[in-house]
This record gives structure tokens, C-alpha cells and sequence, in this order.
């Protein structure tokens, strides 16, 4: 039996950035996108309405941040594999988003195959 396709919620609040992601995602067998989000706020309810495998979110997301939309989400539903895509490299950035338990952290603008592989590890 084939395996059930990795869903995936990207939010950010660029919606050329947002494509781009999407687009990038399209070229992967057995991933699906069930939700494209443009703020934190919107993260939650994707993740409370499609139940995700993966939330991809960007840090320039308006409702607060995306270390709130991050905790929120992974106190709700803790299987769920909360990757941000981040201007920042900063120590205590870093700090706080793996504290409010995001799986990994990729510096916004990396490559389509940094991407693609930091999912791929969150699928295990």
C-alpha cells in the first residue's frame, strides 16, 4: 500500500514568497499542500482544521510572531512538525523557536533542496 502524502500548511505573509514555497513543494511526490496562510493566526486554524503533517511558516508573519504561532500549534497538536523559514539567524531567535518547539530552522531564501530535505527528515 502506497503511503499517505505528507500535508503540508505553508504560511507567510508574502504571497510571492508563499508561491514560490508552493511551487517548490508541486515538484515532490508525496507531499500535499493543504493550506497556504499569510499570518500566525491563520497557521493555527490551518493546523486545527487540516490536521498537517508539516507547518512551514516564514518570521515576518504578522499576529505576533511565529514563535507564538509555533507554540501554539505544538501545544495543540505535538506530532505536528513545525518548520520556520527565518530572516534570522540569531542565538537567542534560535533559542526561542526550538524552545516553543520547532522541528528546524532554515535561513529565509535557502535552497529549493535544503527545503525539500528538511521535510523529507521531518517525515521520520
Amino acid at each position: 500500500m502506497a503511503a499517505a502524502p505528507l500535508r503540508i500548511v505553508v504560511a507567510d505573509d508574502s504571497a510571492s514568497y508563499r508561491r514560490t514555497i508552493c511551487s517548490i513543494l508541486r515538484r515532490m511526490r508525496k507531499l500535499q499542500i493543504v493550506a497556504e496562510v499569510e499570518c500566525g493566526r491563520a497557521a493555527i486554524q490551518a493546523a486545527e482544521q487540516h490536521r498537517p503533517d508539516v507547518v512551514l511558516i516564514g518570521n515576518r508573519i504578522p499576529f505576533r510572531d511565529c514563535v507564538h504561532a509555533a507554540a501554539t500549534i505544538k501545544t495543540k497538536f505535538p506530532e505536528v512538525r513545525v518548520i520556520i523559514l527565518s530572516e534570522s539567524s540569531g542565538i537567542s531567535f534560535l533559542r526561542e523557536a526550538y524552545k516553543a518547539g520547532a522541528f528546524w530552522c532554515l535561513k529565509r531564501g535557502c535552497t529549493s533542496r535544503d527545503i525539500l530535505r528538511t521535510i523529507r527528515a521531518a517525515e521520520t
